[in-house]
């Protein structure tokens, strides 16, 4: 399966982790979501190119992607 890695630029809290984590795994095809506060980096593994979909579902969830 395919990763699709990112920034998250707006993360500032261990919540904020886990609502963009539960965001992204809702995405229909996302096996493996994995984001680190630190640094902000986030990797999602995916059969398909959803990265439009990932730009969507954080927004949703007041986060910013970089890619």
């Amino acid at each position: 399966m395919p990763t699709i890695t990112f920034k998250i630029t707006n993360l500032t809290c261990p919540a904020c982790v886990k609502i963009s984590e539960m965001a992204l795994k809702k995405i229909p095809g996302v096996g493996h979501v994995q984001v680190d506060l630190s640094s902000g980096a986030a990797c999602v593994e995916s059969d398909t190119n959803i990265r439009d979909q990932i730009v969507d579902v954080l927004a949703k969830v007041d986060k910013k992607v970089k890619f």
